[in-house]
């Protein structure tokens, strides 16, 4: 049992057959609730590691850095020592004003601080990105893994960049001004179409209904 199409194609290259049934909305995350944030902020919701992404969390900083923009970063999560060094280093950058944030419990004031910022580009399963949707606030991340194939079954692949292409930094970089630039209901109109859409593949009755009859043998 596949929950991500990333995880059933890594398992299908190993010879592996099996039946994808995507990870759902948390029950909670059903009812679209669009509440304030700051576009001018971005929030990380994760461990930092190394496998998990911190080179191109690095890299982005660096980038927005050297063109001279100014970064107020919140944490949640923990940092693995295999990335503390790096991360250390750019947290030191003038422009970058990083807040460690911890563990918090409340999603509404997580969400609230600002625009999801989640570069793994081999993320599994980036149910994240439910998570925040049903917030109504966007989200800056990649078009592979589990987060590309989340971002382009809710229709908002455009919030996403290829990790290999050139200059994926700035590409990102221009996605937050235009966030910054839409008008709030246009944004939340877009974020609002993401999370209905997304009820198609991630509704978790739908979900009870296909891993019953998967149970069932009748898929």
């Amino acid at each position: 049992l596949s929950t991500s199409a990333y995880i059933k194609d890594a398992l299908q290259s190993l010879s592996v057959s099996s039946s994808l049934l995507s990870s759902p909305y948390r029950t909670e995350q059903c009812r679209f609730e669009a509440i304030r944030f700051d576009r001018n902020n971005l929030i990380v919701v994760s461990r930092i590691s190394k496998a998990k992404g911190s080179d191109f969390l690095c890299s982005f900083l660096r980038c927005c850095h050297n063109l001279g923009r100014t970064v107020n970063l919140y944490h949640f999560g923990e940092v693995n020592e295999d990335a503390a060094t790096d991360l250390m280093q750019v947290q030191q950058l003038d422009c970058i004003n990083w807040h460690s944030e911890g563990f918090q419990k409340s999603k509404r004031k997580i969400y609230s601080k600002g625009i999801l910022l989640h570069l793994n580009p081999k993320e599994p399963l980036g149910v994240i990105l439910l998570e925040c949707v049903s917030f109504g606030v966007p989200f800056l991340t990649f078009n592979s893994g589990g987060t590309g194939e989340i971002a382009r079954n809710m229709g908002l692949e455009k919030y996403t960049c290829g990790a290999t292409e050139t200059g994926w930094e700035e590409c990102l970089i221009l996605m937050w001004d235009n966030f910054k630039k839409l008008d709030e209901d246009a944004l939340q109109n877009e974020i609002r179409f993401g999370f209905t859409r997304g009820l198609e593949y991630y509704d978790p009755f739908s979900y009870a209904e296909r891993l019953d009859e998967l149970l069932t043998g009748k898929m």
